[in-house]
């Protein structure tokens, strides 16, 4: 990058004189470019050091500040003016509106021909493109080597961390941590991202004030980010798109340190962003053969579809599935779909059974686990699945000792699961051998209900609550059957007043025509409650 700044220290250039925009000479120079025609801004790209004899300047004071507003629009690096010629000096209304736009304006001598000046900047220019290409060759060459061998995006983050000095990151589209390699000094905002293994929400809504985000979700080439000192992002960022076919598989980002961004940077991350692309593109590839060939294993093991144990076991050890030991199905079930591979929660599922060598696959829209009997295994996978979200619900079938009974467990799995999903259970998490009663209600036929007058009331009361006319009666009826009818625990859990609550409890009697403080209604309204919850989707 060649900016005013720096041509100015050229030998040839002893007698320039900066006459506006002093504050602005680090504007970089595109190429230095002669014109001497009215309307000079219409010939223009942006990024100029336009050079000029004056000869055809406005000759009106209005015209000739609007030659410098234009100029300033299409983004043009400078003006030089040849002086002592067609004129002495830059005329005094053209400094002021350059000086109010931060636009630099250079007088040279008019003994110094244009072309003499232009040559020596657009050859520097050149000189400086044909060394950076050559540099980005070598970058180019050495990532495509290690794409060749075989190496992963954390190889690649490493590899470009190493060749430009510089801290790298690469994120998932939703900016979760998927490499990090550390080179040289880092801040506290990418320190944190690496240690939560994510962009902090605290700088994502930053960028979005800023304008920042939409920029980044918008760019496809490599974007400059500036500091946010006061989030203790203290080092400038150039972050480059990873995209494949149109579709945005991730961002790249170059993290700055004590040296200024250059060039070479937005160059390097550009060509190792494409190359990204492509382990992504590798990566999903491989992924999705072997989730197909996952998920045609599960439908042969849960719907009991084989006919050859022998056979069985074989597919399942090429899955490090030993079946002749004792299993059980894990059914994990969302409010969200899983069946897409690139979604949040299924990527974080995958990456836990991964971690715990625990053979996943998706089936019906759910996610299944088979997983051998161990208590403490099971225990520790279903606490790190429902910490990825509060919307993930866990059911547990029984442990099997044959291959031939994992449908079994699956199906008890699954009911598990969807009780738990339907009951809102705090821990997410239900084992089919300890339903008990609630086994009996989820399979409650439906002319076994119609006639049931204590479910007639809870549909009542619900369909009231859809109209907004009794949400907190059917809530504070709800709490109250779950506290066993202590009054004093239920109006803490709702955060009114005992008063409020007697009052709302009358209410529900005088609607149902019913006393609460009569045990067997209050059992047989619970109940009805729950079996509502369990026969009905969500």
């Amino acid at each position: 990058m060649l900016s005013i700044l720096e041509i100015l220290k050229f030998s040839e250039f002893n007698d320039f004189k900066v006459v506006a925009g002093k504050e602005h000479l680090d504007q970089i120079i595109r190429w230095a470019h002669p014109i001497d025609v009215p309307d000079a801004a219409e010939w223009l790209r942006g990024g100029e050091l336009v050079l000029t004899t004056a000869i055809a300047l406005p000759e009106d004071k209005v015209g000739r500040e609007k030659m410098i507003e234009a100029l300033f629009e299409r983004n043009t690096a400078g003006l030089l003016i040849s002086v002592g010629g067609f004129i002495d000096s830059t005329p005094l209304e053209m400094v002021k509106i350059a000086d109010l736009l931060g636009f630099p304006i250079i007088e040279a001598p008019w003994r110094i021909p244009l072309i003499d000046i232009a040559e020596p900047i657009n050859s520097n220019i050149i000189s400086h493109q044909y060394t950076l290409l050559q540099e980005t060759s070598i970058i180019y060459q050495s990532l495509s080597k290690l794409v060749l061998s075989g190496g992963g995006i954390p190889d690649l983050a490493s590899e470009l961390a190493t060749l430009l000095d510089r801290s790298i990151t690469i994120e998932s589209p939703s900016f979760e941590l998927l490499a990090f390699a550390e080179n040289g000094s880092i801040d506290n905002v990418r320190k944190q991202s690496v240690d939560e293994k994510k962009t902090p929400i605290s700088l994502i809504d930053a960028l979005e004030h800023r304008g920042d985000l939409l920029r980044i979700k918008m760019a496809q080439k490599p974007l400059e980010i500036k500091p946010i000192p006061e989030l203790g992002m203290t080092m400038s960022r150039v972050v480059a798109p990873i995209m494949v076919g149109g579709e945005l598989y991730g961002y790249m980002w170059l993290v700055g340190n004590d040296r200024p961004l250059s060039d070479l940077d937005h160059m390097a991350i550009e060509t190792a962003a494409t190359i990204a692309g492509f382990i992504l593109l590798r990566e999903q590839t491989i992924m999705d053969t072997e989730n197909r060939l996952k998920g045609d294993f599960i439908t042969l093991l849960v719907q009991n579809g084989f006919n050859n144990r022998a056979s069985l076991l074989q597919q399942a050890a090429q899955f490090n599935l030993d079946l002749r030991n004792p299993h059980a199905i894990l059914v994990i079930g969302s409010n969200i779909p899983l069946v897409d591979k690139k979604a949040t929660i299924v990527i974080q599922i995958t990456k836990i059974a991964s971690e715990a060598n625990t053979f996943i696959s998706v089936f019906d829209n759910n996610i299944i686990a088979v997983v051998e009997d161990d208590q403490g295994t099971i225990t520790g996978l279903v606490k790190k699945f429902r910490g990825i979200s509060d919307n993930l619900w866990v059911g547990l079938g029984e442990t099997v000792n044959v291959p031939e009974e994992l449908g079994k467990s699956y199906e008890q799995a699954h009911e598990a699961m969807l009780i738990a999903k339907r009951l809102r259970i705090d821990k997410g998490y239900m084992q089919f051998d300890k339903l008990g009663y609630l086994h009996i209600l989820f399979h409650s036929k439906p002319e076994h209900l119609e006639n049931n007058c204590y479910l007639s009331k809870i549909r009542n009361m619900k369909e009231l609550q859809k109209e907004d006319k009794g949400a907190d009666l059917y809530i504070t009826l709800e709490t109250y059957l779950n506290n066993a009818g202590n009054a004093q625990k239920t109006a803490r859990d709702l955060y009114v007043h005992r008063s409020t609550l007697l009052y709302r409890l009358a209410r529900i009697e005088e609607l149902f025509g019913l006393s609460l403080d009569d045990h067997e209604i209050r059992v047989n309204l619970h109940i009805a409650l729950v079996t509502e919850k369990l026969t009905t989707e969500i």
